[in-house]
């Protein structure tokens, strides 16, 4: 016996539709009792008088009745006249009204079969035409302007015109609704999904208006409103399911760091970002990676800085370490404090603020932006330490004996006479309020003599003590040369002249002496003198404010929080641009004390001597030098650095004191806004610390796609009914990750930057099945919701919709809108037509009885759910079926006729028996293949019609609850084989070729799969292909006047390693299994070419 179960089933059947179920058998009028017609009954008569003898007057037999009768062929002339030209003799207008008379008779006679069958089901089984189900609709309320918190009863009636018959109809609300002004603003979303279409890196999209067409307000085409509302990967146009969207704009994510120490003016600026995780890393980033990955802004006075990378590469991540360093040139402009109407960004801080945003999209060619991103997202951030390196700072404020100087110009730093003591005081603004640990000060010389020992050469040791004629003996013959015998020169080298470096406070008090004798001429590389000194201090590390996470529980404490944050960081940036004292003076002023002068006071003295002598060959002495600054430039280095802590630091005030002296403040870059990161303000939030959340993490996460909705005019602790209105039967329905059962959409409302959940608590109804039909949610907002978040702005509150799986697992939305009810129709025997196709949308606008806050009634969509009573033929039908069937599935036309009558938007059934889902011979193994009726429906796919998971677990529930237990039943959708063709055409002459291209294109795919063009065509299975049949059909069409180098091709099981679909060429394609259905791919997919007139001609 073969074990091979991969034959493919003799029994080949194309399954049972909705159209086969009724037959003429099953109406009772299909056969009548008696069903002579006005000719049969007038033929009966003649042929009948043929035996009836005619007697005459004297009595005698003189032939028969048929000459008072029309033969046949009258008969038929007669009735067949439109207009009757013969009339009647008198005896035949009495025979023909008797006839009519007798009809009803006949009629009653004939209704016996259905009076039987009507006493049989439902005098003997008591059945019954199943009664009308009333229709359903949504109400849309708007209340008075000043009105608020206003009641609507259940079962306020709702007027909907009148029907057929005049009465009124009339809806009732199923249920109480509390209305209130409450209104839905706006919506954006997020998608951040594998782009299963493109076979890319994942794609992370935003919308800032979610319902437009292409995500930033742009209307729909044709005015057909219908949005994906978790977003949607990059539809190429015309491919994937006619899904042609514009593509999503790249999603904006990344951090921020804001601090004092990145008040940057001017200068050459290098930073150094220095982050400290939790978790280590594996492997190491290069510098080349991050740049690639990596954008960095700084806050300028009307933009956004860009900052470059250092080319030799300091920048990398290792280990537990982020080391990132950026640099702005002189010429950039300055680094300042952040100013929200200036930067249009959101953050909560008045300090300057670094941005790291990281590479997305169409800017991430490299895809090392994403690929960083992934590896970060989750980590904990432990500490941030930033440094700063900033050089050539020309404009130092400066200050000598004398007063205030001009650091433009030249100027003289020890006044015009300096001497001993003479200092000069330098002063780095921008450093001063800076942890600052090294500030570097270089003086370029104006006027210098070449060699200060020249200079100087008049000057010596002994004249400050004894100057007469006769001890000055310096003559002009002497060498350049220093000689012993003729006393001690004052000064021997350029190197002499030194001074003391002080670091003092700004009210003038001593910090410490810092560096003494340091050399004031040192010769320059570019010629002249300069000096140059450093001043290093270390900064203790108690001068670091610690992170706090001990929090009061009452949430209005978190708003005070922020207020009192930015009281304090506003109130640092002004003392720091004003440079006013604190409790702890500032430490940066620099003070140059001279150790020796310039002899400016014994100079007269000796130029008097030596001029008193009157010799020709006397030495006259040089002025001495003045010491003049041509220009100075200043360095400094400072650090600021934030622990991240999540022990209690003790009270309230001492967790609130810890958060306000932060000098570094972390901030997450969201798609529409920002959020500041700190486990003191998280751990104000009570889910956040039950759940052990208050970690602060680098980046923000996003997985999956989230819906964000505003809702405006509203205040918390109220109740609002969301209508949600989808296009039902748009959903993927196999999709690559389903919701499973039990699973639902996760509903969050953001509460002062982060996003609560909405359980069942808050969400107390809740009928779209995860948008997967029309419906209302209605929920209640938490007190702890807050509007004007910086997360995403504006003044509303802001609900999250996070939805993990494909983007199409859900329907398109065409709107969700608030203060929505319910509304069913009440019979107050009524006509009851208008359940057949149900009422228009805008048919009810108003209440039966007015309530005066009630500003606006409005039905915004037609009715839905109404049935008519079940007819006589329907009746029959289902219990003919029922009698046969028994309410059990045994055999093939059991299962079909069971899921037909049970589910009546499936079009086909077609069970196959002995099969599993890869298996043909599976004993106890039956496979239910259904295809969903597509007429008056949206289709994900028109060319592959599909019904969802949920409805096929629905009905394989259905089937395995009624056959026997040694049978398991599997409902699948067909398995869809494309066919594609290619070819050559020649037009006839006259026709436009592009046009006709398409035409073409659209023909064949007609052929192939005519349900995707017409509605009502038949979906078959066990459809042979032939090419000679393909052929005649092209070859006949109107505009084709021949074709050449035609194929078919048939697609393959599998698709290649890359996920594209491969198709193998065949002259005769028969489908696979008894599962298959052949379609064609996607009409312009065809490959149709023209043939030119030279490939004619020739």
């Amino acid at each position: 016996m073969s074990k091979s179960c991969n034959n493919n089933i003799e029994l080949k059947r194309n399954g049972t539709g909705q159209n086969q179920r009724f037959v003429d058998a099953l109406d009772p009028d299909s056969v009548e009792l008696f069903d002579f017609r006005l000719e049969d009954w007038m033929a009966f008569a003649y042929n009948f008088a043929n035996h009836v003898n005619y007697f005459a007057p004297e009595n005698n037999v003189s032939g028969n009745w048929q000459d008072f009768f029309l033969t046949k062929n009258q008969i038929e002339k007669i009735l067949g006249e439109t207009v009757p030209q013969h009339k009647l003799s008198p005896h035949l207008t009495l025979f023909v009204c008797f006839i009519c008379l007798l009809r009803r008779s006949q009629k009653r006679l004939n209704g016996l079969t259905k009076r039987h069958l009507d006493f049989y089901y439902k005098e003997v089984l008591n059945l019954s035409n199943k009664t009308a189900s009333p229709d359903s609709v949504h109400i849309l309320f708007e209340l008075a302007k000043n009105a608020s918190d206003v009641k609507i009863e259940q079962n306020t009636k709702l007027k909907a015109g009148r029907d057929k018959s005049g009465k009124n109809l009339v809806y009732k609300t199923t249920e109480e609704i509390i209305l209130n002004q409450a209104k839905v603003a706006g919506f954006k979303n997020v998608y951040h999904l594998k782009d299963k279409y493109l076979f890319k890196d994942d794609y992370f999209g935003c919308s800032e208006v979610a319902n437009s067409y292409d995500g930033n307000g742009k209307s729909f085409p044709n005015d057909e409103i219908k949005w994906w509302p978790f977003g949607h990967p990059f539809f190429p146009v015309d491919k994937y399911f006619e899904k042609d969207y514009p593509r999503m704009a790249d999603a904006r994510v990344g951090f921020a760091i804001a601090s004092p120490v990145l008040q940057l003016e001017k200068g050459k600026r290098e930073i150094t970002f220095k982050i400290s995780i939790a978790e280590n890393i594996p492997g190491k980033i290069t510098a080349s990676e991050i740049e690639d990955a990596l954008t960095v802004y700084l806050s300028g006075e009307k933009k956004w800085l860009q900052a470059v990378f250092r080319p030799v590469g300091q920048s990398f991540i290792s280990g537990n370490e982020i080391n990132i360093v950026v640099t702005l040139d002189a010429n950039a402009d300055p680094v300042v404090n952040y100013n929200s109407e200036k930067l249009l960004e959101n953050f909560t801080t008045s300090f300057p603020v670094a941005r790291f945003i990281f590479k997305n999209g169409i800017n991430d060619e490299k895809h090392e932006g994403y690929k960083l991103y992934k590896l970060l997202v989750e980590k904990t951030v432990t500490n941030i330490e930033i440094s700063v390196d900033v050089s050539e700072i020309i404009d130092a404020e400066i200050e000598n004996d004398q007063g205030k100087l001009d650091a433009s110009k030249p100027f003289f730093p020890f006044g015009s006479i300096p001497g001993v003591g003479s200092g000069l005081l330098i002063h780095c603004n921008e450093a001063a309020n800076k942890e600052w640990t090294k500030i570097t000060a270089k003086l370029k010389w104006k006027d210098t003599p070449d060699s200060f020992r020249q200079q100087y050469w008049a000057y010596r040791e002994e004249y400050l003590t004894d100057l007469s004629k006769k001890v000055y003996n310096l003559q002009t013959e002497y060498p350049a040369g220093f000689d012993e015998d003729l006393g001690t020169l004052l000064i021997n080298s350029d190197s002499d002249f030194r001074a003391n470096v002080e670091l003092r406070a700004d009210n003038g008090t001593l910090i410490n002496k810092g560096n003494s004798n340091i050399t004031l001429f040192n010769p320059s590389s570019g010629g002249g003198f300069e000096a140059g000194f450093d001043v290093i201090r270390t900064i203790p590390q108690n001068k670091f404010a610690t992170k706090s996470n001990n929090l009061p529980q009452d949430y209005k404490k978190w708003e005070q929080a922020i207020q009192d944050k930015k009281l304090s960081d506003n109130q640092r940036v002004s003392d720091f641009k004003n440079n006013k004292p604190k409790q702890i003076p500032q430490d940066g002023y620099l003070k140059i004390i001279l150790k020796s002068s310039f002899y400016h006071d014994i100079f007269p003295r000796i130029f008097a001597v030596a001029m008193s002598k009157g010799e020709s060959t006397t030495l006259i002495p040089n002025s001495p030098y003045t010491p003049q600054v041509e220009s100075i430039l200043l360095s400094y280095q400072a650090t600021a650095s934030q622990k991240i802590r999540f022990e209690d630091l003790g009270s309230d005030q001492e967790n609130k004191e810890a958060y306000n002296n932060a000098k570094i403040e972390l901030f997450h870059e969201h798609p529409f806004g920002q959020s500041e990161q700190h486990s003191y303000l998280k751990k104000l939030q009570d889910f956040l610390a039950i759940d052990n959340s208050i970690n602060c993490k680098l980046l923000p996460t996003h997985t999956g796609g989230s819906l964000f909705i505003a809702v405006e005019n509203a205040e918390s602790l109220q109740s609002i009914c969301l209508l949600t209105q989808v296009l039902e039967g748009s959903e993927n329905p196999e999709p690559d990750n389903e919701f499973e059962t039990g699973e639902k959409l996760q509903w969050y409302i953001l509460c002062n930057e982060e996003w609560k959940p909405l359980n069942k608590d808050y969400i107390t109804f809740d009928n779209t099945d995860n948008f997967l039909k029309s419906g209302i949610i209605k929920f209640t907002i938490p007190k702890e919701a807050t509007k004007n978040n910086k997360r995403i702005p504006g003044n509303y509150f802001w609900l999250r919709v996070h939805n993990t799986k494909d983007f199409d697992t859900i329907c398109q939305v065409i709107d969700i809108q608030a203060q929505a009810v319910l509304a069913q129709f009440s019979d107050n025997n009524n006509d009851l037509a208008h359940l057949k196709n149900g009422i228009e949308a805008k048919t009810i606008s108003k209440l039966v009885e007015r309530i005066a806050t009630v500003k606006k009634v409005e039905q915004p969509y037609n009715s839905f759910d109404g049935k008519l009573p079940e007819s006589d033929s329907d009746f029959y039908r289902r219990v003919s079926e029922r009698l046969r069937h028994k309410q059990r599935a045994i055999t093939i036309w059991d299962y079909e006729h069971l899921v037909l009558q049970k589910f009546p938007k499936i079009y086909k059934v077609n069970c196959l028996r002995h099969t599993s889902n890869d298996c043909f011979l599976s004993p106890g193994n039956v496979t239910v293949i259904v295809i969903p009726n597509i007429q008056k429906k949206n289709v994900f796919d028109i060319y592959q019609p599909r019904i969802s998971k949920g409805n096929l677990n629905e009905i394989q529930s259905f089937i395995n609850g009624i056959n026997t237990l040694h049978v398991n039943a599997t409902v699948e959708n067909p398995q869809y084989e494309e066919v594609m063709a290619e070819l050559s055409v020649k037009f006839y002459k006259g026709f436009d070729e592009n046009y006709y291209l398409k035409q073409l294109q659209k023909d064949i795919a007609k052929f192939l799969a005519p349900w995707a063009f017409e509605k009502t065509a038949s979906i078959n299975f066990g459809i042979v292909l032939h090419e000679s049949s393909m052929i005649q059909f092209i070859e006949n069409l109107g505009y084709v006047d021949y074709i050449k180098n035609f194929n078919l091709s048939k697609q393959l099981p599998e698709n290649d390693k890359k996920g594209v679909k491969q198709f193998v060429k065949a002259r005769k394609i028969i489908p696979s299994s008894a599962k298959v259905i052949l379609t064609s791919i996607k009409y312009e997919e065809h490959k149709v070419s023209s043939i030119s007139n030279s490939e004619c001609n020739n």
